[in-house]
């Protein structure tokens, strides 16, 4: 038995599939487990957390199964398409060079190590050393370890059990604390009343991220996490403390990073307050399985405690759910891409390709894929493309290989979007069409070619309202455009250069705008006008006046100074609604209501930058940065959250992952686009070609 499988952050994603198969005790007298690294080992480096969780790995498999040192192999290789500066070879390369030396051996290659265009390039290198049909491929996923076989062009797909639960936090090295005490009145009570009992080997009050987790217990190693948030509990905090909590977990829930970087997990959320449950559903972007209990009804946890994901072995209707193309059209072009839980990636692969048609592969039976199937069909005419199908898959994608054609000429397969077993089966199904296979990089604000190599084109997307819609969040305030704003250039343009005048001058900006003793620069003078007027005369040009009620103003110039910088869309002011009856039910008792305040969101190709302006006094920093990067999310893993605040003096400062910036960077261009490479850089996950 041989064992393949590129490691990158997430070590499950390469045990618990080793784990499904070295459980079978099949040819354990003559087993090989090569390890493809995207890491070097150093002292001190940041790859050193990587290598502690191989050699961990490497430890269990020595205790548990008798894995001996020589059965192992780790070949450290490049994290791009090609050999880098160390001479070191990519992915396809050394498995290549693997594959020669091993052709008569029975060999498991697994498609959830590494990124989705390494495995995208070892399938091409397999299927041109014609061992397609003696590869076993190995898929993970949450209820189960799929094992697929190819024979000619038809795919058979074999469930193997999960394997006995390991120690997933210690060897994901993901920080924790395990805290002592019962479960609260409420958790109790629901449990009672809807015959709920703890799971086997629960763990009660375990702190990761800064949150207080109920429970959190180990399913087939996938890590389950319960937060109670019931109104009780509750009473004595604040509206604003309440949706910073609310945020908080949202947040976590949506980045892996808060956690260690696990694989799968599962994030639940008891709660008796549908205003919460709401903006957990929504806001987590399908990330937070929501359980809402009533008074008068637990049924909710029950039935969400027990719900696991779309069944592995289910039926799926191969045929085509929505076309609205008339039979003999043909196209062009034509893009196959996978919907998956983060839809900005499918999105930005369908405005950069700019297809006629486009055939999304979804898996039905997951709310948040639901939601945005029903979303795109309602706002279709927002697309940059004539046509489109929706074609239903299961987890593993394997009835992709029996599609029918798409009605295209030529068909680009963009293989970033959704999860890794979308890679598989559409590279099968391309082959012997016409048609190359792409995927997006996010270094280079590029879509590249991967097959053939050496095409590619800047990445586009939609402009942040349509991502919304398309995401099925309903629009309370549009807000302002960047045509919009760009009418109030004369006035934005002369308030940053007098705000830059006086930072030159070192004159202090700590009382702008509210101060009532002006501030006298060479070339103007501000004052306030009553409470609510700025107003700066310069000597030699015009006199401009401006309101500063609320904070409209200083988001708008936020919104300017990211136009100036070179942004392809800004919109400011955007505020999304809660469902229609939790809507109106709230109108009933209060003006103004809205769920979500966005304050500017800035596209610069394929990156999105969510951020929150503040005018005022220093506020609580951490509260401000934890509730953009949760409200950042509504825009996928590729947008970037950070704070705008007037009254920060100094150079930008990192807190809890967002950077905070103030006068010195958004009046200046070149330091606003420094920053802008700078918290692109600190967030990418995305692999380089």
């Amino acid at each position: 038995m041989v064992y393949i499988s590129i490691v990158g952050t997430q070590i499950m994603a390469v045990l618990n599939p080793l784990l499904a198969i070295l459980g079978e005790k099949d040819d354990s007298e003559n087993r090989r487990i090569i390890l493809l690294v995207t890491m070097e080992k150093t002292r001190g480096g940041a790859d050193d957390i990587g290598w502690r969780r191989i050699e961990d790995m490497i430890a269990l498999l020595a205790k548990s199964y008798g894995v001996q040192e020589h059965e192992v192999t780790i070949e450290v290789i490049s994290d791009s398409m090609s050999t880098d500066a160390r001479a070191r070879q990519p992915a396809h390369e050394a498995l290549k060079k693997a594959l020669s030396n091993l052709k008569d051996r029975k060999m498991f290659f697994n498609v959830a190590g590494g990124m989705n265009f390494q495995i995208a390039a070892c399938l091409a290198v397999i299927a041109e050393m014609e061992m397609l049909e003696g590869i076993r491929f190995l898929y993970p996923e949450s209820t189960a370890v799929h094992e697929i076989v190819f024979a000619g062009t038809k795919a058979r797909r074999r469930i193997l059990p999960l394997p006995s639960p390991v120690p997933v936090l210690v060897l994901q090295g993901s920080p924790w604390q395990l805290g002592t005490g019962d479960d609260s009145p409420f958790l109790r009570s629901v449990c009672t009343n809807s015959n709920v009992e703890p799971p086997e080997h629960v763990m009660r009050h375990v702190t990761m991220g800064g949150i207080d987790f109920d429970w959190v217990w180990n399913s087939g190693n996938e890590l389950s996490f319960l937060k109670v948030f019931d109104r009780a509990a509750r009473r004595d905090k604040s509206n604003e403390d309440r949706l910073i909590d609310e945020r908080k977990l949202i947040d976590w829930s949506c980045r892996r990073i808060g956690s260690g970087e696990l694989f799968h997990r599962r994030v639940l959320v008891l709660t008796d307050i549908i205003e919460a449950a709401e903006r957990f559903a929504q806001e987590s972007q399908g990330k937070i399985e929501v359980a809402f209990v009533s008074s008068k009804d637990a049924r909710g946890f029950k039935n969400s405690f027990a719900r696991r994901s779309v069944s592995v072995s289910g039926s799926i209707n191969l045929n085509c759910i929505y076309n609205k193309t008339e039979p003999e059209t043909r196209f062009s072009k034509g893009l196959l891409v996978a919907l998956g839980r983060d839809i900005l990636p499918t999105l930005i692969a369908l405005w950069s390709h700019s297809p006629d048609t486009v055939r999304f592969l979804y898996t039905p039976g997951i709310d948040i894929i639901d939601r945005y199937v029903k979303a795109i069909t309602q706002h279709e005419k927002l697309l940059p493309t004539k046509a489109v199908e929706f074609w239903p898959v299961s987890i593993s994608g394997i009835e992709a290989v029996d599609m029918k054609q798409m009605t295209c000429e030529e068909i680009e397969l963009d293989i970033t979007p959704g999860p890794k077993s979308m890679t598989l089966f559409p590279i099968l199904w391309l082959s012997g069409r016409k048609g190359s296979t792409w995927s997006i990089d996010t270094k280079s604000q590029q879509i590249r070619s991967i097959m053939p190599q050496g095409y590619h084109k800047r990445l586009s997307g939609p402009d942040p309202l349509t991502i919304l819609r398309l995401s099925g969040q309903t629009i309370k305030r549009e807000g302002a455009t960047k045509a919009e704003i760009l009418q109030k250039k004369h006035l934005y343009s002369q308030i940053l250069f007098f705000i830059k005048s006086a930072f030159q001058e070192e004159i202090s900006l700590s009382e702008f705008p509210h101060g009532d003793q002006g501030i006298h620069l060479n070339a103007a003078t501000y004052t306030l006008h009553g409470h609510n007027q700025g107003q700066i005369c310069f000597k030699e040009g015009p006199t401009i006046t401006w309101n500063l009620n609320q904070s409209k103003w200083f988001e708008e110039l936020i919104g300017y100074a990211f136009i100036a910088a070179g942004a392809d869309d800004v919109r400011v002011r955007i505020q999304t609604a809660w469902t229609e009856g939790r809507q109106a039910a709230l109108e009933q008792k209060h003006q103004g209501v809205h769920r979500t305040d966005i304050d500017v969101v800035a596209r610069f190709a394929g990156n999105y930058f969510v951020v929150e302006c503040k005018s005022g006094k220093r506020a609580r920093v951490r509260r401000v940065t934890g509730g953009v990067s949760a409200v950042a999310n509504l825009f996928g893993r590729f947008a970037v959250p950070l704070v705008a605040h007037l009254d920060h003096h100094g150079e930008p400062v990192e807190i809890g992952g967002v950077y905070m910036f103030g006068y010195r960077t958004f009046v200046d261009s070149v330091a606003l686009n420094d920053l802008i490479g700078r918290s692109v850089a600190d967030r990418r996950t995305t692999g380089t070609h």
